[in-house]
């Protein structure tokens, strides 16, 4: 169907017509000048979708199997011949729950996503570009086990079995003989959730993990090396609140 553009002049002997299309596929643009159509009149177009799920391309170490457990890795969203919209991503470990990404948007149409497998296992890696899926997308990846975790030493106050609330408690792992890979820890209080805690690589073959329950009750401690476990390293503690301070006066008579 005919639908006139929106025309303005733009300086002497100069017009600007604008319109927008409706719909994708073939159209035609009818230019005339005094009801006479000007040469090459009229141009045929094709109009593209807005945006083009099936033209992105996919690719990089992070979407093949093989991945080492535990060290971070990468894969490229190459998205210039799909019209405009974002990628979203969307990785899930072998246990259903989502694993953190950082998606660089490297302003070329091009992204760069990496995220670090803690776990073996299959790994799912949903792709969509305006909500729609790309090609293979869910890519299932393969996560293989890496270094030797019997290699591995923990040591230090947060292994104790007997805790308090709001204190710092820290644990060193030894992992110079353990080879290629590294330590993920993960601190489930008794209510299911995780706890926050801080991994330090002090890029001398050891590692630092500090943590700070806030609440009383059962935490289970489990540490890996390359995503398997460390000999010792999968534990309960329990913690308990502090002891209020009794306060203890003594009184002393005098009989006159």
């Amino acid at each position: 169907r005919r639908k006139p553009a929106s025309i303005r002049p733009r300086g002497e002997g100069i017009y600007v017509a604008e319109f927008t299309p409706q719909a994708e596929g073939p159209h035609r643009i009818d230019i005339n000048w005094s009801d006479k159509p000007i040469p090459q009149s009229p141009f045929n177009i094709q109009v593209l979708p807005l945006f083009e799920p099936n033209k992105i391309i996919v690719d990089g170490p992070g979407i093949r199997n093989g991945i080492p457990a535990s060290l971070e890795t990468y894969f490229r969203i190459d998205t210039r011949d799909a019209g405009f919209e974002q990628p979203d991503i969307l990785i899930k470990n072998p246990e259903g729950l989502l694993t953190t990404s950082k998606v660089i948007n490297n302003a070329d149409g091009t992204y760069k996503v990496i995220y670090k497998p803690n776990d073996v296992g299959r790994y799912l890696i949903n792709v969509n570009y305006g909500g729609i899926p790309v090609n293979n997308s869910p890519f299932n990846v393969k996560v293989e086990p890496t270094g030797d975790p019997t290699k591995c030493h923990i040591s230090g106050n947060g292994i104790n079995p007997n805790l308090q609330v709001g204190e710092e408690y820290s644990i060193t792992v030894d992992t110079h003989e353990a080879g290629p890979g590294a330590v993920t820890c993960r601190i489930r209080s008794t209510l299911g959730n995780d706890l926050d805690l801080d991994i330090v690589d002090n890029e001398d073959g050891t590692y630092n993990l500090f943590y700070t329950p806030h609440n009383p009750g059962n935490y289970v401690i489990k540490i890996k090396f390359g995503g398997q476990d460390i000999p010792g390293g999968d534990f309960v503690v329990t913690v308990k609140k502090k002891k209020k301070k009794m306060l203890h006066m003594s009184f002393a008579f005098l009989y006159y």
